[in-house]
């Protein structure tokens, strides 16, 4: 098999953002060097068109190295977004941490859910390594109404108010 593995994970940042978390693992016995995380930011098809219903959030990426943090990787916002410039060392682990933001084409309704998928690929990576996170769009839901109506002052007769 290979001596790589790629896990994704998705939490809520916030009530229109989200946190990704991509750790890639590398039991090899050398580094890896030029690894490069696409993540196709959620894409899907309609009508012949090609939707995100995710954007990056600027600056937001961080890198831990053996969980320790080291300097971001370069970064292209895409779609789709690209992580490139990563080295993976030997036994060790690389884990990206970033937001994604939900933009007006995330899917609505009943069972509507965001799929994000990232490809890991490099010098030594045979094939291009794939992990996804599934993100239910319910779980989003940040709707709230309020309506009230109280007259300041009113020179109405008592029995009309």
């Amino acid at each position: 098999g290979s001596p790589f593995l790629a896990v994704m994970a998705a939490t809520f940042a916030g009530s229109h953002e989200l946190s990704y978390a991509v750790t890639i693992v590398n039991s090899g016995d050398a580094a890896v060097t030029g690894v490069t995380v696409s993540d196709d930011l959620g894409a899907f098809e309609l009508d012949g068109a090609t939707l995100y219903p995710l954007s990056y959030v600027d600056s937001s990426v961080i890198q831990l190295v053996n969980g320790a943090p080291a300097a971001a990787p370069t970064v292209t916002a895409g779609p789709p977004l690209v992580f490139s410039d990563i080295e993976v060392p030997a036994g060790g682990s690389v884990t990206l941490i970033y937001e994604a933001r939900v933009t007006a084409y995330a899917p609505m309704g009943e069972g509507a859910e965001i799929v994000n998928t990232v490809s890991v690929t490099g010098s030594g990576i045979a094939e291009p390594v794939t992990a996804g996170a599934t993100v239910p769009m319910e779980a989003m839901a940040d709707l709230s109404i309020t309506k009230a109506m109280r007259p300041s002052s009113s020179t109405m007769p008592p029995a009309w108010i």
